[in-house]
């Protein structure tokens, strides 16, 4: 039997009607106004995902931007819909790292190596983003993050993520994702509405 906490991952929730609503929040368009200016701006990967008490893999350090993407997408917006604390695997982040750019070009979905990790992510730079359930943080694509194993006992580290990106991003190679690396079906990404779920259209006098 499968039950909710065996899910790590759903996407396409920009179907959803509930989903759908949250997306659109008039803050979050503010945001994206931000990034993006006044140009349709649509959302890739609006997904739940789970990390159950007691489970979980260590997340490496990285970027995320992804190969098969023409134009990387650079606000992602991250609500906690459990309390995230450093016991059940908060996300870690480095500020201000998005500034260096992309630190792995080569990588087909930015994570570092070790020898990258070592030099942008010291010890005494890393910061725990800890947050309360219904919280909400806002981050640069390129910041550099990672996640650790669920250590509690009793509490889900739960949450409700969406990378909102410029309307005209489009795939690079819709035959051989991230340069030929991988398919579609061995990455696990959804071919079709996610990447091109219209979430606010252009405002007037911007772009289409």
């Amino acid at each position: 039997m499968v039950t909710y906490s065996s899910y790590r991952k759903i996407q396409n929730l920009e179907q959803d009607e509930l989903f759908n609503a949250y997306i659109k929040h008039p803050v979050f368009e503010q945001a994206c106004r931000r990034s993006y200016g006044d140009g349709a701006i649509t959302a890739f990967r609006v997904m739940f995902f789970n990390k159950p008490a007691g489970f979980g893999t260590v997340l490496p350090w990285h970027q995320d931007r992804w190969q098969h993407l023409d134009t990387d997408p650079l606000l992602t917006i991250y609500t906690a819909l459990d309390p995230a604390g450093e016991e059940n695997g908060c996300v870690q982040v480095i500020p201000g790292s998005h500034k260096k750019g992309v630190i792995n070009q080569a990588h087909h979905s930015a994570f570092l190596t070790e020898d990258q990790a070592a030099e942008h992510c010291p010890a005494d730079k890393i910061v725990n983003l800890e947050l309360k359930a219904g919280q909400v943080a806002l981050l640069h694509n390129w910041t550099i993050h990672r996640s650790g194993v669920n250590n509690s006992k009793t509490l889900a580290r739960r949450a409700f993520s969406v990378n909102y990106m410029d309307g005209r991003t489009r795939i690079a190679d819709a035959g051989a994702f991230e340069s030929g690396l991988a398919t579609s079906s061995s990455t696990g990404y959804a071919q079709g509405s996610d990447y091109f779920a219209e979430v606010f259209p252009a405002s007037s006098g911007g772009s289409s």
